[in-house]
C-alpha cells in the first residue's frame, strides 16, 4: 500500500483590527501589546481554542494560533510557513492577524 500526503496552505494577512483574532496572530517584539496580554484575552474570549507559542525570532515575540490547525499538521511546519510570509511584510512593531485555510490532499493505493 502506498500513501502520498500533501498539504496546501492558503494564507491571508491583514493589519490588526477588532475582532483581534481570526485563525492566528503574529506579534512583533516591539508591538504595543505583548503575547502575554493577548494570550489572557484570547483565553477569556475563546477558552481552549488557541495556543500561544513563544518564538525565538529576530522580529516576532510569538504567535497565537487555533489549536485545530495544529492537529491537522506539524506545528513547526505550520508556524514556519506563516512566519516566512509575515516576515516579508512586517517589522518588530507589527501585529498581524490572519486567516488560514488548510486543504489536505491524500492519495492512497490499495490492492483490489
Amino acid at each position: 500500500m502506498n500513501a502520498n500526503r500533501t498539504a496546501e496552505l492558503s494564507i491571508r494577512l491583514t493589519e490588526f483590527e477588532v475582532p483581534p483574532v481570526q485563525d492566528f496572530l503574529v506579534i512583533g517584539k516591539r508591538a504595543p501589546i505583548g503575547i502575554e496580554a493577548f494570550t489572557k484575552m484570547v483565553e477569556f474570549i475563546s477558552p481552549n481554542q488557541y495556543k500561544a507559542i513563544r518564538l525565538n525570532h529576530e522580529k516576532f515575540e510569538g504567535i497565537i494560533i487555533r489549536k485545530n490547525f495544529i492537529n491537522l499538521m506539524d506545528e513547526e511546519l505550520l508556524v514556519s510557513a506563516i512566519l516566512i510570509e509575515v516576515d516579508a511584510i512586517s517589522d518588530e512593531s507589527s501585529i498581524f492577524k490572519g486567516s488560514l485555510n488548510i486543504v489536505l490532499n491524500i492519495k492512497k493505493e490499495i490492492e483490489i
